[in-house]
């Protein structure tokens, strides 16, 4: 077809061909649909972008390029992700979903009573061992007893999933809803005026970097990924982050600083952070490619005098690995109460158990608080389920030969079965809402190096997302020292009195000026005994990203709040099935059954004939991801669709 259509028509042509799967193809070819979802059609959408590109079209330009993330994650799923969204779309909070999906929920269940009876018994289950305490006593009948517990929920966890498993090669309609696909002029009307949300597109040559905001998206600049690579090279050379050892005299300089200005220079001209009402700003970024592996934190800003600041001492700074679920797949707050810690070796060099003697210095404050410093024989994706907050002071292996799915985050039930991310994202579907892990290591921990993309970070921060996480504490590079744990616990303390974009901020500049002692970071190379010197260096303060999803009940206002009381730093200051569909929902046959399935379940996944649902209108129209469908639709049209005159072409 080249040269023969316009560009027009290979738009309409791609946006025909590369959506998702509609109602109607799930009730008629499941099988086509879940093909198209598992074969990568990534070049594809990318010459979409560049068409739209061309035009200048940005708002456009984010929603495809969110449908590319969304195909990029749905094709490393088995089944392009099909599982996923039916666990999403039967066992997720109704807060995140859209009412289209919930309405699927009621239909199925009503029909699959064999399933919801299954189901409920299996949140029940989790319910009673949230309500006991996470610790029992080594080889006591409590202790047994949870373990039966945990066993229980294993088997029906097990049942549910092969029940699962044949139900989605059935034509049973189930939207693709996590991640959330934006629509760019609806979001736009909701944003606040002091949020900000800078958007990167990583193209074949280039990365674009989009403010968008409520008076609209523009481009701020556009980066040839050789010139952006070779920054990020000069920013790890300077600051020796690019060493597996820094030298100890080398930790106070600070001739880095230069090339972090004129990073923000190439990057972020002009990027608008403006208070609004007395409001601090906000900013939200949602990265890609090289720019995963950019500790934004130590940009650094001017304002109208020429004095510089650190980004994240003028702005309270949250991460997202998609637009939409940084925007649209909210969470009701609840508080953490129920926390594990998982301690053990830091390094190896640091023969000192550092982690466990700061773990029992902390539960000194904290009594409620439990470490498990030995090996977790519960398998961390049922564990999880019944606490609120997973916090991991041991060594992280870096990403697996198997991909960003195989990473064990709790690493001490690594040989246990569960103990991935890939069993994370299966049932039980509620997972830890709070992880820390400040040891992880990217691929570009030393530096962007070879081909590396940021795929690990983007797969492994939207797969606990998937598995029911709201926030996200995670490193860039390892310090392998006594700074992460100091910054991870002055985080987490903060955490528990303010909202967590704000404990963030404030933790960062209290790490600046804190005193460490250099026999405890491995990092630093030279004589470091009994050496104390202040964690100015980015290596212990700028590598952290606080990933988060939106939370409901008037978050936004508290957070403005308690920045208003924090004093944020200004610049220059310190710092229904068709016919069709009945041919499927036949009746297991008794071969076919799941050996496990219990006998009082054996039509738990017999579908009963398809009722009306009296909860659906006739009228049902579309609704935003975890929005009210009664929810205003006149919405304003985006301001800036194209950028000013004298805006370089994008070559992208």
């Amino acid at each position: 077809l080249a040269g023969t259509i316009s560009e027009r028509h290979a738009e309409a042509m791609y946006e025909s061909l590369l959506r998702d799967p509609a109602e109607a193809e799930w009730r008629s070819e499941p099988i086509e649909a879940i093909a198209f979802l598992a074969t990568p059609h990534l070049d594809s959408i990318a010459r979409w972008l560049l068409i739209v590109g061309e035009s200048r079209n940005y708002p456009k330009m984010v929603e495809i390029d969110e449908l590319y993330r969304r195909h990029r994650f749905f094709s490393a799923l088995p089944l392009g992700g099909r599982d996923l969204a039916l666990r999403w779309m039967l066992h997720a909070p109704k807060e995140s979903l859209p009412q289209s999906a919930i309405d699927q929920r009621i239909d199925f269940l009503t029909r699959y009573d064999g399933y919801k009876t299954l189901s409920e018994q299996l949140e029940n289950t989790r319910q009673q061992l949230a309500k006991q305490p996470i610790q029992m006593e080594q080889g006591s009948a409590e202790q047994k007893a949870q373990l039966k517990k945990f066993v229980e929920m294993l088997g029906d966890s097990k049942t549910l999933e092969t029940m699962l498993a044949k139900v989605a090669l059935r034509r049973e309609p189930a939207e693709m809803v996590f991640p959330p696909q934006p629509v760019l002029t609806d979001l736009v009307s909701d944003l606040e005026p002091n949020q900000t949300i800078l958007y990167v597109i990583a193209t074949p040559t280039h990365h674009l970097f989009l403010e968008i905001s409520i008076r609209g998206t523009k481009l701020l600049s556009s980066v040839t990924n050789k010139d952006l690579g070779n920054a990020l090279k000069k920013l790890f050379s300077d600051t020796e982050l690019n060493e597996r050892q820094i030298k100890l005299e080398n930790l106070e300089k600070i001739e880095w600083q230069e090339i972090a200005l004129k990073l923000t220079e190439l990057l972020l001209p002009k990027l608008n952070l403006e208070d609004y009402a007395g409001r601090p700003p906000q900013l939200t970024i949602v990265p890609d490619g090289l720019a995963w592996y950019l500790p934004f934190e130590l940009l650094r800003l001017k304002n109208e005098r020429g004095e510089a600041s650190w980004l994240c001492d003028r702005v309270a700074i949250r991460y997202a690995p998609t637009l939409g679920i940084a925007t649209l797949c909210s969470r009701t707050a609840k508080p953490w109460q129920r926390t594990a810690f998982f301690t053990g070796q830091i390094n190896d060099e640091l023969k000192q158990p550092i982690s466990a003697e700061a773990f029992a210095e902390l539960q000194k404050q904290y009594p409620s608080i439990v470490d498990f410093p030995e090996r977790l024989d519960i398998p961390s994706n049922l564990f999880g389920s019944t606490v609120d907050e997973l916090i991991v002071w041991s060594d992280l292996e870096g990403t697996p030969k198997g991909g960003a799915f195989a990473i064990t985050p709790v690493i001490k039930d690594r040989a246990v079965a569960g103990s991935n991310l890939a069993a994370w994202m299966s049932l039980p579907w509620q997972g830890a809402e709070h992880i820390v892990l400040p040891t992880f290591a990217s691929q570009g921990a030393n530096g962007p190096k070879g081909k590396f993309n940021g795929d690990e970070l983007f797969l492994a921060t939207t797969a606990m997302f998937a598995s029911g996480a709201r926030t996200i504490v995670l490193s860039r590079w390892p310090t392998q020292g006594q700074s992460a744990l100091t910054f991870t616990e002055a985080y987490w303390k903060r955490s528990k009195e303010m909202p967590t974009t704000v404990a963030f901020q404030e933790t960062i500049r209290e790490m600046r000026e804190t005193q460490l002692d250099m026999a405890l970071e491995s990092r630093v190379d030279g004589k470091k005994e009994a050496v104390t010197k202040t964690a100015s260096h980015p290596l212990f303060w700028a590598g952290y990203m606080l990933l988060e999803t939106p939370v409901l009940s008037g978050a936004g206002e508290r957070i403005d709040a308690m920045l208003q009381n924090q004093g944020a730093a200004q610049p220059g200051e310190s710092a229904e099935p068709d016919p069709e569909a009945a041919k499927d929902q036949q009746p297991m046959k008794a071969e076919e059954k799941p050996a496990n399935v219990d006998p009082d379940m054996e039509n738990a996944a017999d579908p009963k004939p398809e009722v009306e649902n009296p909860q659906k209108k006739d009228d049902k129209k579309d609704s935003k991801n975890g929005k009210d469908s009664g929810k205003k639709e006149s919405k304003k049209d985006d301001k800036n669709n194209s950028s000013d005159d004298d805006t370089k072409k994008s070559e992208s």
